[in-house]
């Protein structure tokens, strides 16, 4: 999986611009998520219907606070993770053609995590489309999390992309710290796709 250097958080703020900028020409579009807040559970209470999720402790939660809208969150329970390996959520978006500009983002909340322990490693934002039947990485954008300020404010952070078939899949993944000390949650709400039509 190709990966790019991390942006801080402050890149998001170009992007907004960006974005103002394209809206005043009328030619951005909202594209439709399923369940962008998570608050629908799917099959189980602790899967959001319409996506996907696979790995440790990467799940729906309700009684998590704070939550940033509605009644349920994406939480990462990274104190309980065993395993050095990441997890992740993803969904088909549909609707999407060759040519189009993707915006994909979504708020996030890092617990501060005690000085003895070691807060999880990076959250990544991927962009993917189908080509020859194999799944390709159109964008992606890493974070740190040692870089998203702990406590109770919600962070925005977001990948750019343009759609290279008519097929676009968003993916949001989680590395956990290589050490075992691992502590301190991440919280997911309120996901976002902006869309440029192509010409």
């Amino acid at each position: 999986m190709t990966t790019h250097p991390s942006k801080p958080l402050w890149f998001t703020r170009g992007l907004a611009n960006t974005i103002c900028m394209l809206a005043a020409v009328g030619c951005l579009t909202a594209q439709e998520l399923e369940n962008p807040s998570f608050e629908e559970p799917g099959s189980f209470e602790t899967q959001p219907q319409g996506w996907k999720v696979f790995g440790d402790h990467l799940r729906r939660e309700t009684t998590w606070h704070p939550i940033k809208s509605g009644e349920a969150l994406l939480g990462y329970g990274h104190w309980r993770v065993t395993e050095n390996v990441p997890s992740g959520i993803w969904q088909q978006v549909q609707g999407i053609a060759k040519g189009d500009e993707i915006v994909f983002s979504i708020s996030v909340m890092a617990d501060a995590c005690p000085s003895d322990k070691s807060p999880a490693e990076s959250i990544e934002l991927i962009l993917e489309s189908t080509e020859d039947g194999r799944q390709v990485t159109v964008a992606s954008q890493k974070f740190s999390v040692a870089d998203i300020p702990p406590g109770a404010e919600w962070q925005k952070i977001s990948v750019e992309g343009k759609a290279p078939t008519d097929s676009l899949r968003l993916m949001i993944l989680v590395t956990p710290s290589a050490s075992s000390d691992r502590s301190a949650a991440l919280k997911f709400d309120d996901a976002e796709l902006l869309v440029t039509k192509g010409s």
